[in-house]
């Protein structure tokens, strides 16, 4: 076993007890929807890919699945697939090392977003998408770049979900065009204090090396 291996494990389960926390952080309701609110935990639970790497993504997609079918009721699921995959694929960009891996998520989600009627009534919405390809194609990128690139990500696989499961019209997307700078913004300066404070605690706790690329 990869003597390593334990630290990664019990920094995950410390990254996603901290992002529990601040999942009572709520900052905004999800157009459309009054059970779905977004909240300060999409912003710390991705970065179980910097510290805990894909087994650490997979070890949260896990858990929010599980409490999903412990549950079994409307807000439980919807948590999973608004809130769950969209982490998964954030905390995964942190965890690839390739551009083409990291690249591949934004860049099907804009395809998949322009190929509904409604999503491609409201096409330049998707351009926000190229903000996480562009990023992972520099050659250097700081923490706080990784942090967008991985938040815009998330924001992606989030919008396709909502536009699939919704059908929800192009002029509420027009609508979000001004709100999700600032918003992506806000989670990835959170995040990237997020990396700091982690970094500083594992370093001293258990032996710390994060995952976090800045470049691949």
């Amino acid at each position: 076993m990869n003597k390593t291996y334990p630290f990664s494990i019990a920094r995950t389960a410390v990254i996603i007890s901290v992002s529990k926390a601040f999942s009572l952080l709520k900052m905004s309701m999800a157009v459309g929807a009054f059970w779905t609110v977004f909240s300060l935990r999409g912003a710390i639970a991705p970065l179980v890919g910097a510290f805990g790497g894909i087994a650490g993504a997979g070890t949260l997609f896990a858990s929010t699945m599980f409490s999903a079918l412990f549950l079994k009721n409307t807000v439980a699921f919807s948590s999973l697939a608004y809130s769950g995959i969209p982490t998964l694929c954030a905390s995964l960009y942190w965890a690839f090392e390739s551009r083409i891996a990291r690249s591949f998520i934004p860049a099907l989600c804009m395809i998949l977003f322009v190929m509904h009627p409604q999503g491609m009534m409201a096409a330049p919405y998707a351009l926000f998408w190229l903000i996480p390809i562009i990023i992972a194609y520099r050659e250097y990128n700081s923490v706080f770049l990784t942090a967008l690139g991985s938040t815009f990500t998330a924001h992606a696989v989030g919008s396709v979900l909502w536009l699939y499961s919704t059908g929800m019209g192009a002029e509420y997307w027009y609508s979000l065009l001004p709100v999700v700078p600032a918003e992506r913004v806000l989670f990835a300066a959170v995040m990237t204090a997020g990396h700091m404070v982690f970094s500083y605690l594992f370093s001293y706790s258990f032996g710390f090396a994060s995952r976090a690329r800045t470049h691949s």
